[in-house]
């Protein structure tokens, strides 16, 4: 997944963010396939939004239909590998 980062922010995989929203949205499957094929030809540019709680832990406030994605693409590559 390619990610734009001009101007150097600090970087975490998005896969190791803990999601805060559960299941309150969802994408139809044609959505999700937008999505992923948004994603795989262009990467995706704006920034997800986390806060980190007093014990370290990083929360993923914004991002998780990307973090959906990337979750399932990584489960499917490394199961066809």
């Amino acid at each position: 997944m390619k990610v734009e980062n001009p101007t150097n922010l600090p970087t975490i995989p998005i896969a190791d963010l803990l999601p805060t929203q559960g299941n309150l949205k969802d994408l139809s499957e044609k959505n999700y396939n937008k999505l992923k094929n948004t994603i795989s030809n262009r990467g995706f540019s704006v920034p997800v939004y986390v806060w980190e709680d007093t014990k370290g832990i990083k929360h993923l406030l914004d991002g998780h239909q990307r973090q959906r994605v990337d979750r399932k693409s990584t489960r499917l590559n490394s199961s066809h590998g």
